[in-house]
């Protein structure tokens, strides 16, 4: 894979025109310092690994998807599943719901809290997503003890691990 960093007026930009959206999705207020990371260009044959993302910065998720480019005749027709799972399907190794958004549609999700993948290789020539993630405000103080409690031991981890 690749990845495309954008300028600081373009992350902003990015980020005004999706915080409502997804204030709207969790139906909260999301604090204005969200994450954008890029444009993350997929090649053929990649996969997502399963993963949660970071609790202290990835909550409230969009993954974009931005173009699917097909070099070859009759390549990829269905789209590329992103697989979201809760920890109760992860746990029990359920399938979970896979879903396949198309150029354009943004795919809304709780990121720290949903295993999501996308397992079966990619079969188009280049695939481009951008993704950004919000925390809700006052987040996690107003959350349940699990929650501050997982998201502090992150923090400290991070800060350890210089990350």
């Amino acid at each position: 894979t690749e990845l495309v960093p954008l300028g600081t007026m373009q992350q902003r930009g990015v980020l005004m025109a999706m915080r409502p959206v997804l204030e709207s999705f969790c139906g909260c207020q999301l604090n204005a310092a969200g994450v954008v990371h890029g444009i993350r260009i997929y090649r053929n044959g990649s996969k997502l690994v399963e993963h949660l993302d970071w609790p202290d910065t990835w909550v409230i998720s969009a993954s974009i998807h931005l173009r699917t480019i097909h070099h070859t005749a009759g390549g990829g027709g269905g789209g590329w599943p992103f697989v979201l799972r809760s920890g109760w399907e992860w746990w029990r190794g359920l399938k979970g719901t896979a879903v396949t958004h198309g150029e354009g549609e943004a795919l809304l999700y709780e990121g720290s809290r949903l295993w999501h993948s996308r397992l079966e290789p990619l079969q188009a020539d280049e695939y481009a997503a951008l993704f950004v993630g919000f925390v809700p405000e006052h987040y996690p103080s107003e959350a349940p003890l699990s929650t501050r409690l997982v998201v502090g031991l992150v923090r400290a981890f991070r800060e350890w691990a210089g990350l």
